[in-house]
């Protein structure tokens, strides 16, 4: 672990460094193929009730590709999950996946192809009924590239209930560009 330590006024200041954010996945030509051919979409409809395992296909957004001319390292691409409904008191947890290949394999937090995790933990404060509406966010532009997506006109968005299946919604799921 890398760290920096400065002596300020008798005292010493250590500071880890986040070593994770630098580190570049290295995808096998196998993973890439993979991604290329997704499993189909089982569900176009909105809302979805996650009580099993979704595909759904999303649309990106014409300013997110590869444009000649175009800096695109001042963008980030951003997987937006929109109206999330659940109810507070209850526990979930589901995982976001893009272009999932194999549904044999479960995709874990090692995997390219996993973008993140949406969790909701109760607090104990006994809000009976009171439902929570909210969205999740995701950056994707790491993970399009190093699965060699960038030039795909839509990606496969696998969300896979982990806990609380059934007791949560979404509205929608669309693709947006974040310039800096």
């Amino acid at each position: 672990m890398r760290m920096q330590t400065w002596f300020v006024s008798g005292f010493v200041i250590a500071l880890t460094l986040k070593f994770w954010l630098e580190v570049q996945c290295n995808p096998t030509a196998e993973t890439i193929s993979k991604a290329k051919k997704p499993l189909p979409a089982t569900q176009n409809a909105f809302p979805i009730v996650l009580d099993k395992l979704v595909r759904v296909e999303v649309p990106r957004t014409k300013i997110s590709r590869n444009v000649v001319g175009e800096d695109i390292d001042d963008e980030e691409e951003v997987l937006i999950l929109q109206d999330i409904q659940l109810d507070r008191d209850s526990s979930v947890k589901f995982d976001v996946c893009i272009n999932v290949a194999d549904g044999e394999k479960p995709i874990g937090p090692g995997d390219l192809e996993f973008i993140g995790s949406f969790t909701n933990i109760p607090h104990g404060h006994h809000h009976h009924g009171s439902k929570l509406n909210t969205h999740l966010s995701l950056p994707i532009s790491n993970a399009l590239k190093a699965l060699q997506l960038e030039d795909e006109a839509k990606v496969v968005v696998t969300l896979v209930p982990r806990e609380g299946e059934g007791l949560v919604s979404v509205g929608n799921i669309k693709i947006d560009c974040i310039r800096d």
